[in-house]
């Protein structure tokens, strides 16, 4: 196998890959999978309501503050230094859960989980990724957001079991050894940038952050995500009471169940294998407008009950995508000088969104008593947030460095030939200019950031390039004229 075809990349950039699978199975992403286990267990011994542990979830919304900073500590400083400050806390945690005696305790580990563990997010893992990927990037992302899944189909029951025999005080020190013993491991085989900044971060935060709010696509993916995840903490808390209210229940209801779960997972797949071969925009937009059509149908009282299987699946193909559409996105329209800090801040919005389906739900459910109303209304929010998807650009210019205009606008990216100006000045006559190859590069062309881009761009090219004059044999001079004779 070529390793620079499509799946001979996965055995080039191998580490960078399992660093992220590893990563993602040990951090924030699993937290909620041991919290269902462990909660039954936590009720009685403590008599705590599950009123008490549902009200905890709204502290998911704590880690929004801190995304923004982590995102940008991992542009400045690179991604191995904020998966190491998630890997040393996460397996803390789960120590101080072990040995927690009330409610008061449990709420502030909590609290301090939702924040420290922002670190072990796709914000982090995801920029190593897409910097070893090119071709199979969709199909590397996929397989990275696929890893905490299975983590959950195959250890879920385990630890369940283990709870059951040994207790929950022991199944979260089985949780602390093992997101100690994989975390290590998955810093450790993280790999250095592949290719180092050729211009260092001279801007202030504030400057940076300026830019991005300027950038008319960031607001367009903020909005877009923002619609889409709002029914998604909803649908994955009372799944069970809205398959109730349409009538199907007991083993009937636990494979609608299976069969939201079974297409988070090929979801992923088929939208990382399709952004590779088709414009993300478009990919991304199918693949979250089949939410709608599931949410749609869900709301139809009549007929959902006989459609819920597909209605189930749909909604569950277009969630399991999301990770991998929202981390090639936001490379391919902001590379990756920014790149967590711009993830950091879309991904705040989708957890905003979530806990603001929930309190939508409430509302509604208060003044009608039935789902279906939720249901109608995300249908139409998920539907218009995924076509504002195709309002992004469809040819994905990818910039390594991205400069801040006095107008807030992002400049052209560093191409080859400025590196090489910048580092050993003009080009020598007779000398080519160095122009990497567009499929690799990160400076693509067909750049969708306007004339003034394009305008810089061709300035930079036509400075590197040497004029016909230059010498173009090793024999006429470069004047392209023949001495006179002595």
């Amino acid at each position: 196998m070529k390793t620079n075809s499509y799946f001979g990349e996965l055995l080039t950039g191998w580490r960078a890959l399992l660093s992220a699978v590893l990563g993602l199975s040990c951090g924030l992403m699993i937290f909620g999978y041991t919290a269902g286990i462990m909660g039954p267990a936590l009720v009685a011994e403590f008599g705590w309501s599950q009123s008490n542990l549902a009200l905890l979830t709204g502290f998911s919304i704590s880690g929004v503050f801190a995304a923004p900073i982590l995102g940008r500590l991992a542009d400045t400083h690179g991604a191995r230094l904020v998966a190491t400050i998630g890997v040393g806390a996460s397996p803390i945690i789960y120590l101080a859960l072990s040995q927690m005696q009330n409610f008061a305790t449990y709420a502030a580990i909590m609290f301090i989980q939702a924040i420290v563990l922002f670190a072990t997010t796709p914000m982090v893992y995801c920029r190593v990724v897409v910097q070893y990927f090119n071709k199979a990037r969709g199909l590397a992302l996929a397989i990275a957001a696929a890893g905490p899944s299975a983590l959950a189909a195959i250890g879920g029951p385990l630890l369940n079991n283990f709870v059951q025999d040994h207790g929950w005080r022991n199944g979260y020190l089985a949780v602390s050894l093992f997101t100690l013993v994989f975390g290590i491991a998955a810093v450790v085989l993280m790999p250095p940038p592949k290719e180092k900044q050729a211009r260092a971060f001279q801007t202030t935060a504030k400057a940076d952050f300026m830019s991005i709010f300027r950038n008319k696509y960031f607001w367009l993916l903020f909005v877009s995500m923002w619609l889409v995840n709002i029914p998604s903490m909803p649908l994955l808390t009372q799944m069970s009471l809205i398959l109730k209210e349409l009538g199907i229940t007991g083993k009937d209801a636990s494979l609608l169940i299976s069969a939201y779960a079974s297409g988070t997972l090929v979801g992923r797949f088929i939208s990382g294998v399709a952004l590779d071969r088709f414009p993300a925009p478009v990919v991304a937009a199918g693949a979250l407008g089949l939410s709608a059509c599931g949410l749609f149908i869900l709301a139809m009282h009549d007929a959902a009950a006989v459609l819920a299987w597909p209605a189930i699946l749909l909604v569950g193909l277009a969630y399991g995508a999301e990770t991998d559409i929202l981390g090639y996105l936001v490379y391919s329209l902001f590379g990756m000088r920014l790149y967590s800090s711009v993830f950091a801040l879309v991904g705040a919005a989708t957890t905003i969104a979530a806990a603001s389906g929930g309190v939508i739900l409430s509302l509604l459910l208060g003044l009608t008593g039935f789902y279906w109303p939720f249901l109608f209304a995300s249908s139409i929010l998920v539907a218009i947030g995924s076509l504002l998807l195709l309002l992004l650009p469809r040819r994905a210019v990818t910039f390594d460095e991205v400069s801040s205009m006095p107008d807030g606008g992002p400049l052209a990216p560093i191409t080859a030939a400025e590196t090489a100006r910048s580092r050993t000045g003009p080009p020598s006559r007779g000398a080519r200019a160095v122009i990497t190859d567009p499929g690799t590069a990160p400076d693509r062309p067909g750049s969708h950031l306007g004339r003034r881009m394009a305008s810089s761009r061709k300035s930079a090219m036509r400075a590197a390039i040497p004029s016909r004059t230059s010498n173009p044999s090793p024999i006429l001079p470069a004047s392209g004229r023949w001495p006179k004779p002595l």
